[in-house]
Formats: structure tokens, C-alpha cells, sequence
């Protein structure tokens, strides 16, 4: 501990001798957050989507819809089962797999209920 402040003080005496360098260190750093403060992006856009639809429904087809239409995802292709989700995820094509299960929207229009985001039908009050 002794040896790493003997080392601050002789950085801050070297910094009163010369005067230019004050500038560069803080200018520096300075640019470097600005620059990387908006090169750095955490939006999520465009995300490859691979779609296994397995009910082909109007309701499973209008969800799928939803999610390209939303921007985050991009359609990158479809599958008939979920064993073909793996090499779609190994070669890079897709970085997630939307599966739509057999039968997730039947019966959903009679009964006034429609499958959650966790597959279980949740009840909507009807108009009127």
C-alpha cells in the first residue's frame, strides 16, 4: 500500500511540472466516452426468427405476423418440427425458435379464451 502512494504522489509531482498533459488526460477519456457512449446499442432489432408452426392456423399465422411486424424479428425461415430448430441455432441462421404447438388456438373462439404467452388460456371479457 505504502509503494502504490509513494507512486500517486510522484504522478500528481510530475503533473505540476508539466502542465500540457492535464489537456490530454482529460480530453482523452473525454472522447472516448462520447464515442463509445453512442456506438454502444442495447436495442434488439432484426433478431433471426425460426418459425415452427405446427397448428397452421389463421390465429397461429396472425401471431407469427405480430411478431415480424413487431421489428424486433426477422423471419429467417420455417420448420415442420422442433428437431430441426438445432441446426437452424448451430449455423447462425436463427437466434431464437417461435413453436406454435399443435391445437394452441383451438377452441379458443368459442370459449371467448385465448392462449397466454405461457400456453394457458386466459378468459376476455366480451363487449357488450
Amino acid at each position: 500500500m505504502n509503494v502504490l502512494l509513494r507512486i500517486i504522489v510522484k504522478e500528481f509531482l510530475q503533473l505540476r511540472q508539466d502542465r500540457k498533459i492535464i489537456p490530454v488526460l482529460v480530453i482523452g477519456p473525454l472522447v472516448q466516452l462520447l464515442a463509445l457512449g453512442f456506438a454502444a446499442n442495447t436495442d434488439v432489432k432484426n433478431v433471426p426468427l425460426l418459425l415452427i408452426d405446427q397448428d397452421r392456423t389463421r390465429e397461429s399465422r396472425e401471431l407469427a405476423d405480430r411478431f415480424v411486424a413487431s421489428g424486433y424479428f426477422r423471419l429467417a425461415g420455417a420448420a415442420e418440427t422442433v428437431r430441426q430448430i438445432d441446426p437452424w441455432l448451430v449455423r447462425g441462421d436463427a437466434q431464437i425458435a417461435l413453436v406454435i404447438g399443435a391445437a394452441s388456438f383451438r377452441g379458443s373462439e368459442r370459449s371467448g379464451s385465448r392462449p397466454d404467452s405461457s400456453g394457458r388460456s386466459s378468459r376476455r371479457s366480451r363487449p357488450g
